[in-house]
């Protein structure tokens, strides 16, 4: 697998007031997780020859293939590239939802800052009919979509910003996942990095699609969190999900996100000193919420940042990541943090730890698909 280069680090830093923070926390309560859905035989999903998709396939075509392979090997059968084909020219014709959001229109879609008339371009999944624009990655008011980000609930994939369940010994709740890492130099482990408040060393980690059982994927085996009472403080909040080898092939590690007809590319990650330097646009993607971007507002220690973005209660744990200034295409990004609180007096501003410590202390890698 291809792995991401890190980037280098800035030694200026601003001269700014600082103060810890304490916030709500993002865990969103779940009843059940359902059963896992065990493998019959001798059937093995890793035997089944690979698929192509098209080359204008959507990233929101190729998670719903994802899910849709899961669906075969439950049924213990291989998909073919002719039920690849028939697959993806369903998602053409807008016959599994691929169509846009029909209260906006290709030609008039609604603003950002909620008005409509002339159109102001956005962020959006790659669903055909959303104008985009590379030139949103600048100054601009706090952006938010969640109408194109609903599949990240309920298509059961592993990927930067899909819903997790977690059972444990706390009980079940939902989170976020973050981002797909493995330790250096070692490409036979996956991890997803996300908010330790999600939950403690031992919990199973669950992805469930609609209408179907959940699936035990993982389980958490490090976690760094400083918080009590249900308060997140300026401590850690980090955890990491050790991803079973039986389902390295369902992950992804690049968020479903595109600038114009350009899928974002992760280029590595970046840390205190870089966000302080370049000041960048940066976004957050989570289940509960989709996506909202806006700017780097503040490093309010050396582990906690905040922007100008949108969260709530389930994106906890999602993946964070900042735009490439020098980058022109603003397809760029860089691995920057994960969600961790947010503000009930300031629903604008969101919170999240940065990954930089643990990317080092855990000589971590960003992971590729």
């Amino acid at each position: 697998m291809r792995r991401f280069s890190q980037t280098a680090g800035h030694s200026r830093r601003l001269s700014r007031t600082t103060a810890l923070l304490t916030a709500t926390v993002l865990g969103l309560g779940l009843a059940s997780c359902g059963e896992e859905v065990e493998k019959a035989g001798s059937f093995n999903a890793h035997e089944c020859p690979d698929t192509v998709a098209p080359a204008d396939a959507s990233a929101l075509s190729n998670t719903r293939w994802t899910t849709e392979k899961r669906s075969y090997h439950q049924r213990e059968e291989c998909p073919t590239q002719a039920d690849a084909d028939a697959f993806y020219a369903s998602q053409a014709d807008g016959g599994s939802g691929e169509t846009p959001n029909p209260s906006r229109s290709p030609d008039s879609p609604t603003r950002a800052d909620g008005n409509s008339g002339s159109p102001d371009p956005g962020i959006s999944t790659s669903s055909p009919g959303v104008p985009e624009s590379p030139a949103i990655a600048r100054e601009r008011k706090v952006y938010r979509n969640s109408a194109d980000f609903q599949f990240l609930d309920t298509a059961g994939t592993l990927a930067p910003g899909a819903k997790y369940i977690v059972d444990g010994s706390g009980g079940q709740g939902n989170c976020s996942f973050g981002w797909m890492v493995h330790p250096e130099g070692d490409n036979s482990r996956l991890l997803n990095l996300t908010a330790g408040h999600c939950g403690d060393v031992g919990d199973k980690i669950y992805v469930q699609a609609q209408g179907q059982n959940a699936v035990n994927v993982g389980e958490i085996v490090w976690q760094a969190y400083s918080g009590s009472n249900g308060q997140v403080d300026g401590g850690p909040d980090y955890a990491l999900i050790e991803i079973y080898s039986d389902y390295f092939g369902y992950a992804s590690a690049t968020p479903s996100v595109s600038m114009g007809s350009t899928q974002v590319e992760v280029k590595g990650w970046a840390g205190k000193d870089w966000l302080e330097e370049n000041q960048p646009y940066m976004c957050r993607l989570g289940f509960r919420s989709g996506l909202s971007c806006g700017n780097f507002q503040q490093m309010t220690n050396d582990i906690s940042m905040t922007y100008d973005a949108i969260s709530d209660h389930g994106d906890s744990g999602g993946a964070v990541w900042a735009f490439d200034p020098s980058d022109s295409s603003q397809t760029s990004i860089y691995a920057v943090g994960v969600t961790s609180w947010l503000r009930y007096e300031d629903a604008a501003t969101a919170g999240a730890k940065t990954v930089e410590s643990v990317m080092n202390a855990q000589n971590l890698k960003i992971y590729a698909f």
